[in-house]
């Protein structure tokens, strides 16, 4: 049900947290988006691929994040959490059982309350089996 996840994308993007927000399939397949967040299906894949430990194996430590085009600085991983950043702005892709998460915060939003409530969409997420 779409409409189901795009109340994901709401609750995210009403936070006040998140000023855009993805959810796609680990193995590809955007389910929801806040508008114009254009994630193509390449760049959802890399970050599905990116959920490594140490964070230095992971593939985005050289190559970056990219974003609808725009490549971020990769700052970590490990086996659930990617953090990147632009400047002061940033944002978290968290993987659950079967999908990736993705928001960015702009550059007045603290990277802390971004990764919080992110995280508790993805705890609800795979509490609900997904």
């Amino acid at each position: 049900n779409m409409s189901g996840w795009g109340a994901y994308i709401q609750s995210l993007t009403g936070s006040g947290n998140c000023d855009r927000a993805f959810i796609g399939g680990l193995a590809g397949g955007e389910w929801a988006k806040s508008d114009g967040f254009n994630v193509s299906n390449d760049e959802l894949l890399k970050i599905a691929g990116g959920f490594v430990e140490p964070p230095t194996l992971s593939p985005l430590a050289a190559t970056g994040v990219y974003l609808g085009g725009v490549k971020f600085m990769f700052l970590s991983a490990d086996d659930t959490m990617i953090r990147f950043k632009k400047g002061a702005a940033g944002g978290c892709a968290i993987k659950t059982n079967q999908a990736v998460i993705i928001t960015t915060h702009g550059e007045s939003t603290q990277p802390g309350p971004n990764v919080t409530s992110t995280s508790s969409i993805a705890d609800h997420l795979k509490g609900s089996g997904y």
